[in-house]
């Protein structure tokens, strides 16, 4: 049976998918195995917003805060929702979120500035292949999540490029996974090459792929 399983940070050799188990037969279930105290942040943070990554908040909250995430690095920020999420559970682990984006978003910073989240947030504003030399110097990644452009190239770049800085028993996730064709092909190649990972359905896909060891390919 295959099943997502939080590594802390004093187990870094944990992987999700049990050796010698065809894919199609792999048991997925969404949340970690050992995520026993799932809840809901502070939803008033995300008021008024509209996002396609609604759906994904509290997986996103809860996955950060049960693995006790130390660093999260996302590409793309948008109007900083899912930020947001990393954010508010990097507050109780003690963790960063770096978060790689062509353009500040003045209103997207002022939430997490009134939330009194800026402490645990670095932003690098770069295309994300300039960006790479200077998160490679805050390795290693608990957690990437890729949600930049969108098309099959810059998604196989972004994936390659920062993967290898994720730790074993992390996790790599991929917005857009089910509505944006690009994303798609890219993360049904990763199932047909049997690191196995989950496609959540809904809000326009997530993505969700634990790192064995330190295969990425």
């Amino acid at each position: 049976m295959s099943r997502f399983r939080v590594a802390g940070p004093d187990d870094p050799s944990t992987c999700a998918i049990e050796p010698g188990v065809p894919v199609e037969e792999r048991e997925v279930h969404v949340l970690p195995a050992e995520m026993y105290t799932f809840r809901a942040p502070d939803l008033s943070a995300f008021q008024g917003s509209v996002s396609g990554m609604a759906g994904h908040l509290l997986f996103i909250f809860n996955l950060t805060r049960e693995m006790r995430a130390q660093h999260v690095v996302e590409i793309g920020f948008g109007e900083a929702n899912s930020a947001l999420a990393f954010l508010l559970a990097l507050r109780e682990t003690g963790g960063t979120l770096t978060s790689v984006d062509l353009e500040r978003r003045p209103q997207a910073e002022e939430r997490i500035s009134e939330l009194g989240l800026s402490e645990q947030w670095r932003f690098i504003e770069a295309p994300s292949e300039t960006a790479a030399a200077e998160v490679r110097r805050l390795t290693p990644i608990d957690i990437l999540m890729i949600d930049g452009l969108h098309s099959y190239k810059q998604c196989r770049l972004d994936y390659f490029r920062y993967a290898p800085w994720v730790r074993s028993g992390g996790y790599v996730l991929f917005h857009d996974s089910r509505t944006i064709m690009g994303v798609r092909d890219f993360t049904q190649q990763l199932l047909e090459r049997g690191l196995g990972g989950v496609q959540l359905d809904y809000c326009n896909g997530l993505f969700v792929f634990q790192k064995c060891d330190d295969v990425i390919w």
